[in-house]
C-alpha cells in the first residue's frame, strides 16, 4: 500500500560460556520493535504513526555491595506521531513519546539510568 509504511524487527540473543552458563544477563534475550505510519488519503498532507518497542526481562548478579541481583522485568514503550506538510518545503510534527509513562532503565549493570519519561516534542522543518 503506497500510503502505509511498516517496519518490524525481532532479535534473540543468548550467549553461553564453555560450561553452558548464560553470560551477559544484563541484556534481554528478546527484543521486538514495530513502527507504522499512514498518509491519510482525505487529508493528503497529514501522516500519523506509532511505534512499539518491547524487551524481555534482564538481570545482573552481584550488582550491589552485598552481592544483590538487580532485576528489570520486561517492558513496552509506545510512541505516537503526527506530521503535517504545509507545503513542499515546510512541515510540522508532534511526537508523543512513552505515552503510558513506563518506568524502565536504559541499561543495567554496574550503573543504569531511568529511560525517558512521557514527553511531547514539536518540530517545524523547512527544507531549502
Amino acid at each position: 500500500m503506497p500510503l502505509w509504511q511498516i517496519s518490524a524487527s525481532y532479535s534473540y540473543a543468548e550467549i553461553h560460556d564453555a560450561d553452558d552458563d548464560r553470560l551477559v544477563t544484563q541484556l534481554p534475550r528478546d527484543t521486538f520493535k514495530l513502527f507504522t505510519s499512514y498518509q491519510i488519503p482525505a487529508l493528503n498532507n497529514l501522516k500519523i504513526g506509532s511505534s512499539v518497542r518491547w524487551q524481555g526481562d534482564a538481570y545482573y548478579e552481584d550488582a550491589g555491595p552485598n552481592g544483590e541481583t538487580f532485576k528489570q522485568g520486561s517492558f513496552t514503550i509506545v510512541d505516537l506521531m503526527a506530521q503535517y506538510a504545509l507545503n513542499a518545503e515546510t512541515s510540522l510534527a508532534l511526537n508523543f513519546n512513552n505515552i503510558f509513562d513506563e518506568r524502565y532503565y536504559t541499561a543495567i549493570g554496574t550503573r543504569g539510568w531511568y529511560g525517558t519519561p512521557r514527553n511531547i516534542t514539536a518540530r517545524m522543518k523547512y527544507d531549502f
